[in-house]
């Protein structure tokens, strides 16, 4: 039983760590690319840094399934 709670926990702080990297990506990624091409963030950027961020998102879930196995 406690073991089971240990594990509850330990996946609920991998999806809380998986969404803070997301959100880190996320700005980072704006950031940059508003300031390497000198514009503002638009409507372009964010959907760019969004599907980056999403995809990073992927790759760091399909891998800790992975581990799982």
């Amino acid at each position: 039983m406690y073991i089971n709670n240990l594990k509850k926990q330990s996946d609920h702080m991998k999806v809380f760590v998986y969404i803070l990297i997301f959100f880190l990506v996320y700005f980072a990624v704006s950031y940059v690319l508003s300031y390497f091409w000198y514009a503002h963030i638009d409507v372009k950027w964010i959907l760019i840094s969004s599907f980056l961020s999403s995809a990073l998102m992927l790759v760091f879930l399909l891998v800790d399934r992975r581990r799982k196995v």
